[in-house]
């Protein structure tokens, strides 16, 4: 199973940079890095990272399992794939 791969696609399909994830994990951007380069975070860590991506953690480990996305040719990012199915951002204050 690979989070990395989970981690960075979610990430991309909210829109977020490293540094506004980190921000709302709380983490570094390095860390967030790490993370999405295969560094496995703690049990917690990985709780608070799939609440900062607004994802259960069962949908997370779905993704990292399977470790592919749909993808159209049409599409800019492969995250765009992935946004419709993800529930609504919420405004933060």
């Amino acid at each position: 199973m690979n989070l990395s791969f989970a981690f960075w696609i979610l990430r991309e399909a909210r829109g977020m940079s490293q540094r506004q994830l980190a921000r709302r994990v709380p983490a570094t951007r390095q860390q967030i890095g790490q993370w999405e380069n295969g560094a496995m975070p703690t049990l917690a860590t990985f709780e608070r990272v799939c609440s900062a991506l607004e994802v259960s953690p069962s949908t997370c480990l779905q993704i990292a399992e399977a470790r592919c996305i749909p993808f159209s040719p049409g599409m800019k990012k492969p995250a765009q794939s992935v946004t419709a199915s993800l529930p609504q951002k919420r405004e933060v204050a």
